[in-house]
């Protein structure tokens, strides 16, 4: 690597104000939890009036409302580029030609014999080989991840410590451009296989799961569900992100290598869950995991039900709060999201 003169205080100087900022869709996913409408504390509800229904709504509040819906659909200030730390371009597909509906997409074809030479799908039946039991790769995507990880030089451990995390970026990248050849590939990777295993004991240790059946249990969530809980917590959390350093633009760029994430959650249930001699086409087990996850959302449906009542209880006349609301303000924190993802996973209809 060429000798560079480079600060690396003044690449990473804007790092806080970075990492609040993040793409609009989760603006709009998050912007409920962090604006805080509501708050409950000592059995005290305080609801602001932009998220409580009110028959004699004044012409303001309608006008505020409006204004608010304006800011969130603005994205003017989330662009990023005058930071010294960039956002990935999201890869846009390109539009496809038309076929008939009996050829074959090329994309297609070479993304299923890419998982078919990779993986095992053990189920025979037609319920359990496809999603979530599997995860499409892509082909082209997976290759970028690959190549951005062998540029990178940190991602972002599991910690709120900011500070901490900011120094150890600094030494990271200080070793990074005095060391050719230096990447965070196979730390990223047993990163992900550690989380992988804390979600499943987590959720084991939630829905009262025994060891007899702890691995079908694992079996049936799916390795689709496993990913969409990862990334979840990845983006929610605000870890996981890798940081890339581009030299001709002297700038550190974050990005999220979704696909490679992917691909190693399916390597996790090769090795810890295909290859084990399991009833993986018993309709009984099944029933058995799905029985399971539906009496807990029951208790867990029921419980939120007569929390919702109480709350609207203590509201003034002719004013409430939904339960639509509600759990978009409170959804994540009182039930946790891996659990709301199996529940979705499970059950048709849910209340979330």
């Amino acid at each position: 690597m060429a000798t560079e003169e480079f600060n690396i205080d003044k690449i990473l100087s804007e790092i806080d104000e970075d990492e609040q900022q993040v793409d609009q869709t989760q603006i709009k996913r998050e912007v409920l939890n962090e604006i805080e409408f509501i708050e409950i504390e000592n059995d005290a509800l305080k609801i602001s009036s932009a998220h409580v229904t009110d028959e004699s709504q004044s012409e303001s509040a309608i006008e505020e409302k409006a204004n608010l819906e304006a800011i969130l659909n603005d994205s003017s200030d989330i662009s990023g580029d005058e930071s010294g730390i960039t956002e990935e371009p999201e890869i846009k597909s390109e539009p496809l030609e038309e076929k008939r509906s009996d050829e074959p997409s090329p994309a297609k074809e070479s993304n299923e014999n890419l998982f078919q030479s990779r993986f095992t799908i053990v189920g025979t039946k037609a319920w359990n080989r496809k999603e979530p039991y599997i995860i499409q790769l892509d082909g082209n995507r997976l290759e970028t991840d690959c190549n951005n990880l062998k540029n990178s030089f940190y991602f972002t451990p599991a910690t709120n410590e900011k500070e901490a995390n900011k120094d150890d970026m600094k030494s990271s990248l200080a070793r990074y451009m005095r060391k050719s050849g230096h990447d965070i590939t196979s730390q990223y990777q047993e990163f992900i296989y550690k989380i992988i295993t804390s979600i499943n004991n987590d959720l084991a240790a939630y829905f009262g799961i025994n060891d007899d059946i702890r691995n079908i249990f694992i079996y049936h969530i799916g390795s689709l569900s496993i990913y969409k809980i990862v990334n979840e917590k990845f983006i929610i959390g605000k870890f996981g992100y890798c940081y890339k350093y581009d030299l001709h633009s002297a700038k550190v760029i974050r990005f999220m290598p979704d696909e490679f994430i992917k691909e190693k959650v399916l390597t996790w249930y090769e090795d810890n869950i295909n290859s084990l001699h399991l009833p993986f086409d018993s309709i009984q087990n099944f029933d058995k995991v799905f029985r399971i996850i539906e009496k807990s959302y029951s208790i867990v449906k029921r419980n939120f039900l007569i929390r919702l009542d109480e709350l609207n209880n203590k509201l003034a006349p002719g004013k409430k709060i939904s339960s639509k609301d509600l759990l978009k303000l409170k959804g994540n924190k009182w039930f946790g999201i891996q659990n709301i993802i199996i529940y979705r996973r499970f059950l048709d209809r849910t209340i979330f």
